[in-house]
């Protein structure tokens, strides 16, 4: 038996329910098109991998000088997302 499944409708339905991370907003806007983090990013915003997918599904908030760090290595002004 086959189930029709209306996408658009369920996407709608997770954006109405998910908030928006401030790191995915930042993400959003500097990396449409995907970013991949490597070790040396980790290692210029001082934080872990674990932690990094944690903001990135909005699960965590980054503290201030994790995002001064990020919002310098993607270079926007932390004023916008404070």
């Amino acid at each position: 038996m086959y189930y029709k499944i209306n996408y658009a409708k369920v996407l709608k339905k997770m954006e109405t329910k998910q908030k928006t991370s401030l790191i995915a907003e930042i993400l959003k806007s500097k990396a449409p098109f995907g970013f991949i983090p490597n070790e040396e990013f980790y290692n210029k915003i001082n934080v872990k991998r674990k932690k990094w997918a944690m903001l990135v599904r909005g699960e965590r908030e980054p503290t201030i000088s994790e995002l001064r760090n990020i919002c310098s290595f993607f270079q926007v002004d932390i004023k916008n997302y404070i």
